[in-house]
């Protein structure tokens, strides 16, 4: 005798928790040229000079990592970057991570999603803090 049959019933909540659990989400980060290509050379942003480039500066939530959801706001900051050729000229990264992993960055290290940039209204950063950076790296892919 067969055992009885099971209907799974997907409603317009599981379907997006769906999504979200199997899906994946893309950032961007203005930065140059050379520090776009090394990062998708070694899959990795290099924390030495993220760390040197960031020392000293007032920054809206410390030292890490800071990206957007919008292309055009990276574009603001990597012609900032790559002003004038500076370190091959301005780039866009392109990071992608799984959403699952992107909320565990948030939970586990205090990721920042969709912020207001403070001196730039209007636009909206995202941040990972340098003690979740190793984790980001590992789980994230980067082209440009």
């Amino acid at each position: 005798m067969a055992g009885p049959e099971r209907t799974i019933r997907w409603s317009a909540s599981n379907t997006s928790g769906f999504r979200f659990a199997f899906g994946s989400t893309t950032f961007f980060r203005g930065t140059t040229a050379y520090d776009a290509a090394e990062a998708v050379g070694s899959q990795a942003i290099n924390l030495e000079r993220l760390g040197a480039r960031q020392a000293g500066k007032t920054l809206d939530f410390g030292e890490g990592l800071y990206f957007s959801r919008s292309r055009a706001t990276a574009n603001i900051f990597g012609g900032a970057q790559g002003a004038f050729g500076r370190q091959g000229g301005p780039a866009v990264l392109e990071m992608r991570i799984s959403n699952f992993r992107w909320w565990q960055a948030q939970r586990s290290f205090g990721a920042v999603d969709n912020a207001t940039i403070s001196n730039l209204p209007g636009h909206t950063q995202s941040f990972v803090p340098t003690r979740g950076m190793e984790f980001f790296n590992k789980h994230t892919t980067f082209r440009f």
